[in-house]
């Protein structure tokens, strides 16, 4: 619920063709964080100095409280302003059934947290699985978050010069065609770590046009309500498919599981990622 209202005031505070760019930004930030915490986790691991992690942990909340306090509420202009009432089910049930990108953006959310979610905590024992050591799934994840933090910055550029509709639903089918591949038994194993990073790769680079049209079509004055809706999709997926293993899991190991998982969550992500990128609001 906090993340969803500082995100509404932020994306309130900036023009609408700044979006892109600035989600680039942010995912940036996120990931190079994300790869330093990993790092400084590590370190902190290796020298059972938990200690000092706890403190490092209760001192970084302290800081994002005051910094979430010290944020202006500056909306942009012709940005509606929200009632004193709050939101109800019926009103945000009614908003997102009236609005086709909205209802597309939230069935991608849940059919791709179906199939990926787990994808991200098998990994390591995918790898494993496969014959691969623990330093190989380390560096993987590594090389994985250094790609992310930086190959949105070519977005841009790239829509610049490009459909935007077009690249990103060809990098999102690319992206599902490079996760199967990593998932096939087939695949020789040293190049399992080479698919896990390209589709991460292609992920980041039509993520930031994915979330800046859902944020365009999200009405100012329910966008917090929104986001908090498009954080439920992602848990339904994820549970939908903890429900899913343990129907096959008795049957079929975790490999088979996924990659059924993926053509499952593929036959519902394509056709509403390409009524997202082709409707207007």
């Amino acid at each position: 619920m906090l993340s969803g209202s500082i995100e509404a005031i932020y994306i309130d505070s900036v023009s609408q063709d700044q979006l892109v760019r600035l989600n680039v930004v942010e995912r940036f930030v996120f990931y190079a964080s994300y790869a330093l915490s990993a790092c400084v986790g590590g370190f902190i691991s290796s020298a059972g100095a938990y200690l000092i992690g706890l403190s490092v942990d209760i001192i970084t909340m302290v800081l994002t409280l005051v910094v979430v306090v010290c944020i202006p509420e500056a909306r942009r202009e012709g940005a509606a302003v929200t009632p004193g009432h709050g939101m109800s089910p019926k009103m945000i049930g009614a908003a997102i059934a009236g609005n086709g990108i909205l209802r597309s953006a939230f069935i991608m959310d849940c059919s791709q947290a179906f199939a990926f979610v787990a994808l991200e905590d098998f990994f390591s024992l995918l790898l494993a699985g496969r014959g691969m050591n623990a330093v190989a799934s380390g560096v993987t994840i590594a090389v994985q978050l250094l790609a992310s933090a930086s190959i949105g910055f070519i977005v841009p550029s790239v829509i610049a010069r490009v459909d935007k509709g077009r690249f990103t639903r060809i990098c999102g089918i690319i992206r599902l065609v490079l996760t199967a591949l990593f998932l096939i038994p087939l695949t020789p194993a040293n190049l399992l770590p080479v698919f896990y990073v390209l589709q991460t790769v292609a992920y980041s680079l039509f993520a930031p046009i994915k979330y800046s049209i859902f944020q365009n079509a999200a009405d100012s004055s329910m966008r917090c309500s929104l986001i908090s809706v498009q954080s439920q999709m992602v848990a339904v997926g994820a549970i939908l498919f903890y429900l899913f293993n343990a129907a096959l899991s008795s049957i079929a190991d975790i490999r088979v599981i996924l990659l059924v998982a993926l053509g499952i969550s593929s036959l519902v992500y394509i056709p509403a990622l390409f009524r997202l990128t082709s409707q207007r609001p």
